[in-house]
């Protein structure tokens, strides 16, 4: 090419990877141009901080400070529901 040639259009179809391309061409004189799908999302600008999160995952104890479980309204029952029947193999 010589000084003052246009650059060279590359036309892409949807199936082609058009940023890509243009990334590995981006020291040649060319112009990449490719088609987006139909059904092609695009991201949209991050939306404003409506508050400052804290880091680190919530409800951590603080170092050296010790918690406790609260005990339970009421009492486990460990008590048996019946006699218990099954059927089984026995090794004789």
């Amino acid at each position: 090419m010589e000084a003052g040639d246009r650059d060279i259009l590359i036309v892409l179809d949807a199936g082609y990877e058009a940023p890509g391309i243009a990334w590995l061409l981006r020291d040649l004189p060319v112009e990449v141009l490719g088609r987006m799908r139909s059904d092609r999302v695009l991201r949209r600008p991050t939306p404003p901080r409506v508050y400052q999160p804290l880091g680190g995952r919530p409800g951590t104890p603080t170092p050296g400070v010790s918690s406790r479980l609260s005990r339970s309204p009421t009492p486990a029952s460990t008590a048996k529901h019946g006699p218990k029947r099954g059927t089984g193999c026995t090794h004789g």
